[in-house]
């Protein structure tokens, strides 16, 4: 806190000593409808309301944020969803479905009344560069599906409309940012980094998608089943933003009974996803119109903040920078194929294997085009590339210069279609069906996810040396195994306790009606991306994207997780009814599972104490109990 005395416009603040307080609070409704018209038309009607409210924890903060840098969010949604199914004749169906529905969310932080202060792999505290918003989000949504059967053939087909209506005012870096370097720039006041956003924050946009597709069911032989279709889906977004059209993805699946007690199923088709409206919102907000980021370094920075004010208004001599998306914007897609083969070892217990393959295409990713090629900085040239002190992690280092491509604009963040993926798995699953009051579904699945962005706001190190981005994602997982069980102790029956034979033995009567239900799951470690922290190759950008000298991306991981859930239930029979008495477990181990690793290693030659340490976790050991009554 003695730091916190330094010039700048941190005067009366303190970080949180011990702890404080979190919470949540959560209340749910749903109410359904249904009504048999006529003989042949049913109709449903659901509705269904959620009011969410996460006190002080709610913006995924890691341990290294202050209270002063959690937040509050409020969400409300409301749904109206309904059906009509009509039965035209024995062999055709029609199933007509809508939806209404809208969400309000609400998010503040806990000190929206000073900028954001980042030290790299130390704290977080202030106002964060994201987390304060609000944002309506409206959908109206219809969709109509056919379908006949003829002979050997099942053949549907459909169409649907979607329609999102978005208005926000999300308010991403408009209170200011600065990173320092370490402890002691923050006592001297002297800030590596500065951001801040200015203008309009108001966003008001529709998305419309359309879909439409037509497949076929066939019964080729006793022994032989194929699914085949073709469907189209395509997302329109205003503001003259240019998209391809083509979005065709055929089907294809085979189901192949081999030989008595062997099944053979393979399948191949093309998958489109949607845009996310977090991707292009900041395109219609920070468009250097409506609103903009600025940014400055070194000694620039240093000024603004020794200053000791909020800047409510665009500074003097700093260029703008704007976020913007590419030309002929494509929808991200994917090409899957499967292969897997099933035994049944016995009536009840069956054993299967399954190769996976997923290329995913035009995915999003974020690349500031505004810059021209870098130099490698060497002790040599440093003064003459504006560096006279430079940092160890900068010696051997590809940095930027101040000329811009287009030098009215500082960073030009634009969205592009540019990003590839590619994941294999094979997955080994044992099945035990229901049988004798005992159920068991196992699976392992070894695998590896290859992509050079696994986010779409994640920019690389170096724009003009993208092959280097090509590393393991941050969603791979070498090794995982799941494990999960139902079963009934041999006393009474826990569906139907009043068919349970009674007994006088107070032992028989405490174990009778249970039902236990354990889930194991346990993975190998995620990778995770290590970062310097601040701005060495002076790229202009946030979040920064420079990687400590000699490491690659994704080059972290995690340790392994473990996690024990277990369910116990026991019913006792009341009147015409029945008791539910509920135990249940979470993390049952308390196994310390680390969910994100400290990515920053710092400016100098070797590491910060605190790199590549456990910042955050997953829950701890959590017990809880329930009574429901059914009648």
């Amino acid at each position: 806190d003695a730091a916190l005395a330094a010039a700048g416009p941190l005067h009366g603040f303190a970080l949180t000593n011990g702890f404080f307080p979190t919470a949540r609070e959560e209340t749910e409704f749903s109410q359904r409808f249904d009504d048999q018209l006529s003989p042949k038309n049913s109709l449903m009607l659901r509705y269904a309301f959620t009011n969410n409210r996460e006190i002080n924890n709610a913006f995924h903060t890691n341990d290294l944020a202050d209270a002063s840098g959690r937040g509050s969010i409020f969400m409300l949604d409301h749904a109206l969803m309904g059906g009509l199914t009509t039965i035209l004749n024995p062999s055709m169906l029609n199933d007509l479905r809508f939806q209404a529905a809208l969400r309000r969310a609400l998010l503040r932080t806990a000190q929206p009344a000073m900028p954001g202060i980042v030290i790299p792999g130390i704290a977080e505290f202030g106002r964060p560069f994201t987390g304060n918003g609000l944002r309506h989000e409206n959908r109206y949504e219809i969709s109509d599906a056919f379908s006949f059967e003829r002979g050997a053939h099942l053949y549907k087909a459909g169409v649907s409309f979607d329609r999102i209506h978005e208005r926000a005012a999300l308010q991403d870096g408009f209170g200011g940012l600065y990173v320092f370097a370490g402890l002691r720039d923050l006592q001297n006041g002297s800030p590596d980094f500065y951001d801040q956003a200015f203008g309009d924050p108001n966003t008001n946009y529709p998305v419309d998608r359309i879909a439409g597709f037509v497949e076929d069911h066939w019964s080729a032989a006793p022994s032989l089943t194929l699914d085949y279709g073709l469907r189209y889906d395509f997302a329109h977004l205003p503001g003259g933003i240019s998209q391809d059209m083509d979005n065709v993805s055929p089907r294809l699946g085979i189901g192949w009974s081999l030989a008595r007690g062997w099944m053979l199923r393979s399948g191949f088709g093309l998958f489109y996803d949607r845009y996310p409206l977090a991707e292009i919102n900041g395109v219609f907000e920070k468009n250097g119109v409506q609103a903009f980021d600025q940014i400055a370094e070194g000694n620039a920075a240093q000024a603004l903040y020794r200053a000791g004010v909020l800047y409510q208004a665009p500074l003097a001599g700093i260029r703008p920078s704007i976020d913007t998306v590419q030309p002929n914007l494509s929808n991200a897609w994917s090409e899957a194929a499967t292969l897997g083969i099933e035994h049944e070892v016995s009536r009840n217990l069956s054993l299967g294997a399954t190769y996976s393959l997923v290329r995913g295409l035009n995915l999003s990713r974020t690349i500031n085009v505004n810059l021209t090629p870098p130099t490698l900085l060497t002790a040599e040239n440093a003064a003459a590339l504006g560096t006279p002190n430079p940092a160890p992690q900068q010696i051997g280092r590809y940095v930027f210069g101040p000329q811009r491509v287009n030098p009215v604009f500082d960073h030009v963040d634009q969205l592009q279609s540019s990003a590839s993926s590619n994941y294999n798995g094979l997955t080994v699953t044992l099945n035990r069906r229901m049988s004798e009051e005992f159920e068991l579904l196992a699976s392992y699945t070894y695998s590896k996810a290859l992509d050079n962005a696994s986010d779409f706001a994640e920019q690389p190190q170096n724009p003009f040396q993208l092959a280097a981005e090509r590393a393991v994602s941050r969603n791979d997982q070498r090794h995982r195994f799941v494990a999960s069980a139902l079963f009934d102790l041999p006393f009474g029956d826990a569906d139907d306790p009043k068919d349970a034979a009674p007994s006088r033995n107070p032992l028989i009567q405490a174990l009778s009606n249970i039902e236990v239900a354990p889930i194991l799951s346990a993975g190998s470690g995620q990778p995770a991306n290590p970062l310097t922290g601040t701005d060495l190759s002076f790229s202009h950008i946030y979040p920064f994207s420079a990687r400590p000298l000699g490491f690659g991306r994704n080059s972290l991981t995690t340790s392994s997780s473990v996690d024990l859930d277990f369910r116990i239930l026991k019913t006792v029979g009341i009147g015409r009814g029945k008791l539910d008495i509920v135990a249940e477990s979470f993390n049952l181990l308390n196994h310390l599972n680390v969910t994100s690793l400290n990515p920053d290693f710092g400016s100098q030659a070797s590491a910060q104490n605190s790199f590549g340490q456990p910042i955050e976790v997953s829950v701890p050991r959590q017990i809880q109990f329930s009574l429901d009554y059914e009648f």
